[in-house]
């Protein structure tokens, strides 16, 4: 299924919860559920002096249309970036900010459970995070000249609104 409007997908994500969200995105947009494979395709630049990977529709320098992905605790991460490279092949201008500035969770760290992870939280609040998601919105705006922009967040991202 090829993902045509943005709407119906960012509906879903955000009347249905955070997890079953990520679901019906993934599915829509023909990855299934769980690790992807491959090497991500876009690239990491900063806007608004915020560290971002990016992904551009193939063939298309000046997308209309544009979706923020709002990151677990890992932050940018392949299987994010491969989450929005599907999106970009799907038509969109995708864009992963950091949400940490650098200090998110490393995945090593949160096997071996040597992190604290509710003193991480304490630090990367919803409210902490605001200002890059607008920041974003703002580059994506009045930079790249997106006219429809969505979101769509897994676990910590979930509870980000626009």
């Amino acid at each position: 299924m090829n993902v045509q409007e943005p709407r119906t997908v960012f509906r879903a994500v955000f009347r249905c919860g955070t997890y079953y969200g990520v679901i019906v995105t993934e599915r829509l947009l023909n990855g299934g559920v769980g690790p992807r494979r491959g090497d991500p395709k876009g690239e990491i630049k900063q806007i608004n002096n915020i560290r971002a990977y990016i992904a551009h529709p193939e063939g298309d320098e000046k997308p209309n249309k544009a979706v923020i992905l709002l990151s677990d605790i890992f932050g940018i991460f392949p299987n994010r970036q491969l989450v929005a490279d599907a999106f970009a092949a799907n038509g969109y201008l995708a864009v992963l900010p950091d949400l940490f500035n650098g200090d998110q969770v490393n995945i090593g760290d949160y096997d071996a459970k040597t992190i604290d992870v509710g003193a991480w939280l304490s630090r990367h609040t919803v409210d902490d995070v605001a200002s890059i998601v607008e920041a974003t919105i703002e580059h994506l705006r009045t930079v790249l000249y997106v006219q429809k922009v969505a979101a769509a967040g897994y676990c910590f991202g979930g509870k980000v609104r626009l």
